[in-house]
């Protein structure tokens, strides 16, 4: 028996995944596909590990003309100045060095611990401790003195059996707990060129005719750090429905292009696009991302809608970019049972939040464990 197991491999945290990072993701070709912002002068719990492990920050681009397109078609050309109040982020947004998933790379870098394409379906717990029990292509088991869960609560609640019942007053605060992009997906889409710097444009755009509803420019721009020029953008529940429809692989990467081009009003020609090239295409959507290359472009799509360790609502709830968490229920031990994760604290999911949650149970495993 171990001391201690953890459920989870994103910041917070045997795992169902074939991965670590959890809904941090790194595109391929550059760009983040899951968490990508974090906000220097007001998180200072990610900051320090950032500094600890010497990890630099990319500051979120915001110079140039922003653009602006309504379900007509119809676009509008916002002046300089404007894109902090469009952005996602919006102001004071910074992105990490190397990706987000690359944070997650270093921190467990050192274990030899980590049990991929583990899916816990079970977990029985007493003041013995806790047994974990999974699959992993055969049957396996983990015991531990105590267990953090750094999984998504409602994940948790509607995937693991546990033994006892875990309190009906925290089972249902799982429950109702939305996962912080489960109705989203991501686009990352790299070119030859930094053509919209080119252009005097943030990249910062609001998009209501096409399935990405928001750009913004995904890369350092002066290439410094090893990624493409990039472009990545939020995928709505409705977008996603948009995009499932196209299902063919080359028509996503025309369909994205051609809505790129509608948006910031230039041809394939400024774009880099190639027709010289053939199409390449790898990946799925709900897993890792589906990735598609042609004439110099590339578009990577990944579906947090689609993706089954994200997403175990049939019907999604309203999770906007503003949504808080934080509820107390969530952070309640139960026994050896310690909860982890980024909905667990407050803040609208962010990174941070899940470096505020590992602190605190850190804390309180020490102290149950003595």
């Amino acid at each position: 028996m171990v001391d201690v197991c953890v459920l989870g491999a994103g910041l917070s945290g045997a795992l169902a995944r074939n991965r670590i990072g959890g809904r941090l993701l790194n595109a391929r070709h550059g760009g983040d596909l899951g968490g990508a912002w974090v906000w220097p002068s007001s998180e200072p719990s990610i900051m320090q590990i950032l500094n600890e492990f010497g990890v630099g920050t990319i500051p979120q681009h915001y110079n140039g003309e922003t653009m602006a397109r309504i379900s007509s078609g119809q676009r509008q050309v916002l002046p300089p100045g404007q894109a902090e109040r469009y952005a996602a982020c919006g102001p004071g947004a910074s992105r990490i060095v190397g990706g987000a998933e690359g944070l997650v790379r270093k921190l467990l870098s050192d274990s030899e611990s980590v049990a991929l394409d583990t899916r816990v379906t079970r977990v029985r717990y007493s003041s013995d401790g806790v047994a974990l029990y999974g699959e992993s292509g055969e049957d396996v088991s983990f015991r531990c003195r105590a267990a953090v869960l750094a999984a998504p609560p409602r994940v948790l609640a509607t995937s693991i059996e546990f033994e006892p019942s875990l309190p009906k007053a925290k089972y249902e605060s799982m429950i109702a707990t939305d996962t912080w992009m489960q109705d989203f997906g991501k686009i990352s889409v790299s070119f030859p060129e930094n053509w919209w710097r080119d252009l005097n444009m943030s990249a910062i755009s609001i998009d209501q005719a096409g399935a990405v509803q928001t750009w913004w420019e995904a890369c350092s721009g002066d290439g410094q750090d090893g990624n493409r020029a990039t472009l990545a953008g939020f995928v709505t529940e409705t977008g996603a429905h948009m995009l499932q429809k196209i299902g063919d692989a080359e028509r996503l990467l025309e369909y994205v292009v051609d809505a790129l081009g509608a948006l910031y009003a230039v041809d394939r020609t400024v774009m880099g696009f190639s027709a010289s090239d053939g199409l390449e295409a790898s990946g799925e959507a709900e897993n890792e991302g589906l990735v598609v290359s042609k004439s110099g472009i590339t578009v990577t799509y990944k579906s947090w809608l689609d993706d089954r360790y994200t997403n175990r609502s049939s019907e999604c709830g309203d999770v906007d970019f503003a949504t808080d968490y934080g509820d107390r229920l969530l952070r309640q031990s139960v026994g050896p049972l310690f909860f982890a994760g980024c909905e667990t604290e407050r803040g609208s999911g962010h990174m941070d939040s899940a470096i505020v949650s590992a602190e605190r149970v850190f804390q309180e495993v020490n102290t149950f464990l003595i």
